[in-house]
């Protein structure tokens, strides 16, 4: 089955909206990289990394091995939650995250 393709104003009439989620995206980043409390929290979680990493090369793991990609990971959860306090309005609530464990929790499986 040939699916149409779509013509070139239907692609036309899409790229504005991508182009402006592009540059607030890029407006809300450049905000933030002013921030020299953030700039400061980046600089010592990329030093935590690569201490990390030092570490798990010395004991003969690579970034691939599951303990060390999940720390990693926990550092990068970190990493998001500090800079979200740091960059969030006085007064406001912190954006709720859906991690893995909360998807299961939140999980009911229909018994119909």
């Amino acid at each position: 089955v040939q699916r149409p393709r779509p013509t070139a104003s239907a692609a036309a009439a899409a790229a504005p909206t991508q182009t402006q989620e592009v540059v607030a995206a890029s407006q809300t980043q450049q905000q933030r990289s002013n921030d020299p409390r953030l700039s400061e929290l980046h600089t010592y979680m990329r030093d935590l990394r690569i201490k990390w990493m030092r570490i798990a090369s010395r004991l003969g793991k690579n970034d691939r091995h599951s303990v060390v990609a999940q720390v990693l990971y926990r550092i990068n959860l970190a990493e998001e939650r500090i800079a979200d306090k740091l960059t969030r309005a006085p007064g406001t609530q912190p954006t709720p995250r859906r991690g893995p464990a909360q998807a299961v929790e939140s999980f009911k499986p229909d018994t119909g």
